[in-house]
């Protein structure tokens, strides 16, 4: 199985990630945390949107480390979605690592992950989370 570590220090309020199933636990014991592909996982941060053409990115950012997020389509375009920019949240849902591609005959900006776009150009190269909720201190969003 394909493995992702984020390295933080304890009680630093960086990204926090469990790979078991149920709520995230923020946890200042925890020095390593993994995210497996094919897995449930949490991360904790700030809610970054990058605002992108035609395809916009979020990130789940903390301490200079970022983890790039699939949400619906339909997030990017809701006026919900300020919300949520720049705020401290947990993003749960299944990791995935993002496709290799070899752009030789032409620059791809995005692709699709079931029926998500995800954007290129921020955060490349690692586990993207296929979010299935977003919460923070005053209130939670699932997503199907």
């Amino acid at each position: 199985m394909l493995r992702f570590s984020l390295l933080f220090a304890a009680g630093l309020g960086t990204l926090v990630s469990a790979c078991a199933g149920g709520p995230a636990k923020l946890d200042d014991s925890v020095e390593y945390a993994q995210c497996v592909a094919g897995e449930r996982c949490f991360v904790r941060g700030k809610l970054k949107l990058v605002q992108g053409v035609p395809v916009s990115t979020a990130l789940v950012v903390s301490q200079g480390q970022c983890v790039k997020v699939a949400l619906p389509n339909g997030f990017f375009e809701s006026l919900s979605r300020q919300r949520w920019v720049d705020r401290q949240v947990t993003v749960g849902g299944e990791a995935f690592l993002e496709p290799a591609f070899d752009d030789a005959d032409r620059v791809t900006f995005w692709y699709e992950e079931r029926g998500r776009r995800v954007g290129l150009g921020s955060c490349d190269g690692g586990l993207v989370i296929y979010a299935s909720v977003i919460e923070d201190s005053f209130g939670r969003r699932e997503f199907r």
